[in-house]
């Protein structure tokens, strides 16, 4: 089962409660040009009380491109993720549906 709190209240500490998880969620688009090309920045609040977070990355066209279920103790305030590298210490947190 899963609860959607936002309905409850748009000041809840996460957005849903899923298999004994609270998690937050976030959608990013990728950095445009550079080095940082392809790379999606993912931050919160280091107060945030949610125990996950679920990262969209979606491309310009907002089309999901990955979906990571990723544990706060290793998001820990923030990341950032290329989704197209499978060298990244992410990639054991990616999201299958």
């Amino acid at each position: 089962n899963s609860v959607d709190c936002n309905s409850r209240s748009s000041q809840s500490n996460w957005d849903i409660e899923w298999n004994g998880m609270q998690i937050d969620v976030k959608v990013r688009h990728p950095r445009i040009g550079g080095v940082l090309k392809n790379w999606y920045g993912f931050r919160t609040e280091k107060t945030s009380l949610a125990t996950h977070y679920f990262c969209f990355c979606l491309d310009p066209l907002d089309k999901i491109v990955a979906i990571y279920l990723i544990p706060k103790i290793v998001f820990r305030g923030g990341c950032s993720i290329n989704p197209y590298s499978n060298k990244s210490k992410f990639s054991q947190y990616i999201f299958t549906y």
